[in-house]
């Protein structure tokens, strides 16, 4: 994205409202203001909705019951069973793998809508995530803490979404007050 063009649209699109998002639709105006520095608010109901999954898969890890790419492994491991422990290895493996950029890094306002895209998703309840993972990332685009994305790699958006996941864990590297920093403590400084 050219710099002038960036600036043309950053004039256009100067954030004035919150917006919030849940399980209604978003629109790609909403998405743009995020991108820009709109600030964003998770609705309450969507965050119930998660947390009421978030127990239903508590229950299926405390009983052992397979899920894909939760209580298993994935691809050709998907019926190997994993415990509490390595649920979670498994889960920040899969984001360091494929965490396999390269390049120079998206522009910021290009990150903030990947966030953005990757809230509005996270809170329709269908990937089972927990709700301090959306209220981070809300957190994060509140006090402005951007992930360090490299734009190039061979597994797509995949690239994008791990590199915001390992800040998010305190991993990876962020820009915060127009500094580059470790993910760990871009996300202290940020509080």
């Amino acid at each position: 994205m050219s710099v002038q063009y960036e600036t043309s649209c950053k004039k256009e699109h100067t954030p004035t409202q919150p917006v919030t998002f849940g399980t209604h639709t978003t629109t790609i105006a909403e998405i743009v203001a995020v991108a820009y520095g709109a600030p964003v608010v998770v609705d309450e109901g969507a965050l119930a909705a998660l947390h009421a999954l978030q127990a239903s898969l508590q229950d299926a890890i405390a009983q052992k019951r397979p899920v894909y790419g939760l209580t298993t492994g994935v691809g050709d491991q998907y019926s190997v069973l994993l415990s509490a422990e390595e649920i979670s290895n498994a889960q920040i493996g899969m984001l360091r793998s494929h965490a396999c950029g390269i390049g120079a890094p998206h522009p910021h306002t290009v990150v903030r809508a990947i966030m953005a895209t990757m809230l509005r998703a996270l809170l329709q309840g269908h990937s089972g995530v927990g709700t301090a993972l959306v209220t981070t990332m809300a957190a994060m685009l509140n006090r402005g803490v951007i992930p360090c994305s490299p734009s190039k790699g061979s597994v797509g958006y995949l690239i994008a979404t791990a590199h915001i996941g390992l800040v998010i864990f305190g991993e990876g590297e962020a820009t915060y007050r127009g500094e580059r920093l470790p993910g760990r403590v871009a996300m202290e400084r940020a509080g």
